[in-house]
């Protein structure tokens, strides 16, 4: 794997039942690269709403790369529909969210917080996640994890770089590191479940980091510096393409049409009913009504994600030709009802034949 990697802090939060989120921490405060102050993101929002954007940004980032995932292992209108419902979630929910957030500063903030986080991956994180997939006897795992600390540290010492000559310190802003793409197709996963949760952590960050570092770009490219956009963007497309690709792969992320469709399904809903209705609410408590009505818009569209997507299932059928059917009740299979995560829909997962969830 050629070392890519960006730089955020990460940790793991809860958003909504059952959902794990990776959440970004902006650096306290630091001084622009144009010698102006640039205050630090989310500063003047109440700690409720600073703490639902970053959760958003990290649900809308995975939501993203997810798709997008779904995407490659589909065909045809299938496929154009995840590659839309991907778009959207990148560049409306998560471009909106960030602005909100503030998430872009100026170049010199930008870079120090990569900096600051690709140190954390390249020390913290990833080592005590190889070393924990090691124990468990996960050694694909443990050494996938020991090969992106190693890029991270070539990371971190890119941005160093650019932060150095946007400072002033002399030398010049470094090109991008070049992505190796890794398609990312339908398998199961035999990982041990602590290793399967780490894997999906940093699946949440590959996928953060993406997002994050293309609106770093944008703003760099706005700022007038064409060389920083590019390590950004290049770096980002790295996140994405490898370092998230390669990981989904061993995590067996993306399954069969309906097991996809249903697991989407699953997350639009609890966003479009619980995450986004509850951050809103909590965000007209706090006084700030434009983020409320963001929430409250964001729920809506995902609220129509999920019916889209249960139109999509309508139209499959199971291997011997019943036809799915679906309402607010669950699924139907001819003349029985199930949960909505319709386990007859869904592949195994361990390996043993069993499916997952209730019985017809």
């Amino acid at each position: 794997m050629r070392r890519a990697r960006t730089g955020r802090r990460l940790r793991v939060t809860a958003l909504g039942a059952g959902a794990v989120m990776v959440a970004l921490l902006a650096p306290a405060g630091t001084a622009g690269a144009d010698n102006n102050a640039a205050p630090a993101p989310g500063r003047n929002l109440s700690q409720q709403t600073a703490a639902n954007l970053l959760a958003a940004m990290g649900g809308e980032s995975y939501a993203y790369a997810k798709y997008d995932a779904y995407r490659q292992v589909a065909t045809g209108p299938l496929a154009a529909l995840w590659g839309r419902t991907a778009d959207m979630e990148l560049r409306q929910h998560f471009a909106h969210f960030a602005g909100a957030y503030g998430l872009a500063g100026t170049n010199k903030a930008n870079l120090t917080a990569a900096v600051a986080g690709e140190a954390y991956e390249t020390t913290d994180m990833y080592p005590t996640f190889a070393r924990e997939a090691a124990a468990a006897g996960d050694q694909t795992a443990s050494r996938l994890f020991t090969e992106i600390a190693a890029d991270e540290a070539h990371h971190r010492a890119l941005f160093a770089q650019a932060l150095t000559a946007v400072n002033g310190g002399g030398g010049t802003v470094p090109a991008p590191p070049g992505a190796e793409p890794v398609k990312v197709v339908v398998k199961i996963t035999t990982l041990k479940p602590h290793t399967l949760q780490n894997l999906l952590t940093a699946m949440h960050g590959e996928a953060l980091a993406n997002a994050k570092y293309l609106t770093y770009s944008q703003a760099a490219r706005a700022h007038g510096s064409l060389r920083v956009a590019e390590l950004f963007a290049g770096t980002a497309k790295v996140e994405l393409r490898e370092h998230f690709a390669t990981e989904a792969n061993l995590a067996g992320l993306a399954g069969g049409s309906r097991a996809n469709l249903l697991v989407a399904i699953g997350g639009e809903t609890n966003e479009a009913k619980v995450v986004y209705p509850d951050a809103a609410q909590q965000a007209y408590l706090a006084g700030e009504r434009v983020i409320g009505n963001l929430f409250r818009q964001t729920a809506h569209d995902e609220s129509r994600h999920a019916a889209t997507f249960a139109s999509a299932l309508r139209q499959l059928t199971l291997p011997d030709g019943t036809a799915v059917q679906v309402s607010q009740s669950g699924y139907r299979h001819g003349s029985g009802w199930v949960h909505w995560t319709c386990p007859l829909c869904n592949p195994p997962r361990d390996g043993t034949g069993n499916h997952w969830g209730w019985a017809l």
